[in-house]
């Protein structure tokens, strides 16, 4: 007998994650579920939530004010994302972390790659951090 998919709603105002979960939900498995695609297993309902969130190095701080945020206008346990780079040399203030996004929709992808090259190596890494609300 097949399951029902478990609903899960992600609240996002971005058309990427959703072309991403298109493509992911044929083509994708779980481990503990191998021979079931992530479609059969999950339905993602894609919602334009306005969230806020405050400007915080601290991605952890940034996306946990967020999620709540969400969940106040859902009322239903849901996800979000959000997504920062930390620079070389400033793990320890986690920057710039939630400060990326701002500044990458203010200059651009290619003008904030060229703004922000010298002052570091190389980038550590890009963390997407998507916690859950539960209710």
């Amino acid at each position: 007998m097949a399951t029902k998919p478990i609903k899960i709603i992600y609240c996002s105002w971005s058309n990427y994650k959703k072309e991403e979960w298109q493509l992911a939900k044929d083509q994708l498995e779980l481990a503990s579920q191998p021979g079931k695609k992530l479609g059969e297993l999950f339905e993602l309902e894609f919602r334009k939530v306005p969230t806020s969130e405050p400007l915080l190095c601290d991605l952890s701080a940034m996306v946990k004010f967020k999620i709540e945020s969400a969940y106040r206008h859902t009322k239903v346990p849901c996800i979000v994302e959000h997504a920062g780079l930390i620079m070389e040399g400033y793990e320890h203030k986690s920057f710039p972390g939630g400060l990326t996004q701002p500044m990458w929709d203010s200059l651009d992808a290619s003008k904030f790659v060229a703004c922000c090259a010298p002052l570091f190596n190389s980038i550590l890494f890009g963390p997407t951090l998507a916690p859950s609300a539960v209710g």
